[in-house]
């Protein structure tokens, strides 16, 4: 389980124009030989005013998908109009949504909600709820993908407590996506599965299913993680699969904290599959053709040194760089895949020194001409906007 326990609006930003608080970023060289530059730009902080304990934020075609876990809603951002509509969604008291997947073509959103068991699903157009799944092979739902014909929903199976018993061996619910029937489910090499992400590969197209292991509240690591990726599933056939575990490794101060894998995150040419951690400042790298572990716990992708617990989310921006939220650190580092490294000193996302604000989720777009990065400020309830020169 990885939801974050947020305090309330620490400042209110203004919905529209960026605040004083912005601020402008130089561009960087590139670090590799053959890589590219980092462009200068302009941080917006608190551009926008959203929901609390924000979760996590997924783009469609048009807009971004803000959850919000602390109102049960979801906001949504039309990124050509640059233009917030908070609370778009309501799935209702009691449900704390955990991830949302996008069904453009049929105009449907499909959350789960994490306390309730349930996923809601709304209308893109309108935000209205318009069904709410319950099953009895939900349990405690947290990741969720739409396909061509299927829905997948994993199930952390969460049992309370602070070692490896708290969660029990995971599951991943497939659904009918034409008429919400439930088709099979699978139980899960390893434990906590929360993520799961439709990916195109060397091998054509796969499941990416993320299971993050079983985290302590001292941020360690009471078991190992790992990816599946699955074969297109047929209906009525069991589940063409392989499996890679990722052990879990100590930390510079003993700590087992090396691993937790995040959001599985394609690079740009498919070759490649890079995950953040959950618990560490380290990114780790999966090679596709190969179906090995190219960056494991062994030897990660290190963004900086720290023993403290942390908490990382990426998404790949222009020029083909992966972009790294850092939690505790109100910061954004920039990893240039051709080599591996990290681009110079890492970008500064807070309105305030002074407060923790809390990055939790990015993603990138293009409106016209302009790059822009956004991210969510988990803390301060606030979406940020990070703007490239051209």
């Amino acid at each position: 389980m990885l939801l974050l326990a947020c305090v309330g609006a620490l400042w209110l930003a203004a919905c529209g124009e960026p605040m004083a608080s912005a601020r402008t970023f130089d561009g960087s060289p590139p670090i590799c030989q053959e890589g590219s530059d980092f462009p200068s730009g302009r941080v917006d902080p608190d551009f926008q005013t959203i929901g609390p304990t924000s979760n996590a934020v997924r783009r469609s075609d048009d807009a971004l998908w803000i959850v919000e876990s602390g109102s049960n809603t979801v906001s949504r951002f039309d990124l050509q109009k640059q233009k917030l509509q908070r609370g778009f969604i309501d799935v209702g008291e009691g449900r704390n949504p955990y991830d949302i997947a996008v069904d453009s073509s049929a105009h449907r959103a499909y959350i789960t909600n994490w306390l309730s068991s349930t996923v809601s699903v709304a209308d893109t157009e309108t935000g209205r709820v318009i069904d709410e799944l319950s099953f009895e092979t939900f349990d405690f739902p947290q990741g969720i993908e739409v396909t061509e014909d299927f829905l997948y929903v994993t199930n952390v199976h969460f049992r309370g407590g602070d070692d490896a018993s708290a969660f029990e061996p995971g599951t991943v619910t497939i659904i009918d996506r034409a008429d919400h029937t439930v088709l099979r489910t699978v139980e899960t090499e390893f434990k906590n599965p929360q993520f799961v992400r439709a990916i195109e590969s060397p091998d054509g197209p796969r499941l990416a299913i993320v299971s993050s292991g079983v985290i302590t509240r001292s941020a360690d690591l009471a078991s190992d993680g790992g990816l599946e990726l699955w074969k297109p599933y047929r209906s009525g056939e069991s589940v063409d699969r392989t499996t890679h575990p990722l052990p879990v490794e100590s930390d510079a101060s003993g700590q087992p904290r090396i691993g937790a894998p995040g959001r599985p995150l394609p690079a740009p040419d498919g070759s490649h599959l890079y995950f953040t951690s959950a618990t560490a400042p380290v990114v780790f790298k999966f090679d596709l053709q190969s179906d090995t572990w190219n960056r494991g716990t062994q030897n990660p992708i290190e963004l900086y040194e720290s023993r403290a617990d942390t908490l990382h989310h990426g998404a790949f921006g222009p020029e083909g760089l992966l972009w790294v939220t850092a939690f505790n650190r109100d910061s954004l580092y920039v990893i240039d895949p051709a080599c591996d490294g990290v681009l110079a000193d890492s970008i500064p996302l807070d309105a305030t020194d002074a407060l923790l604000e809390g990055p939790h989720g990015i993603q990138v777009a293009r409106t016209g001409e302009t790059r822009y990065a956004y991210y969510i400020m988990s803390r301060a309830n606030a979406l940020g906007r990070l703007q490239l020169d051209p």
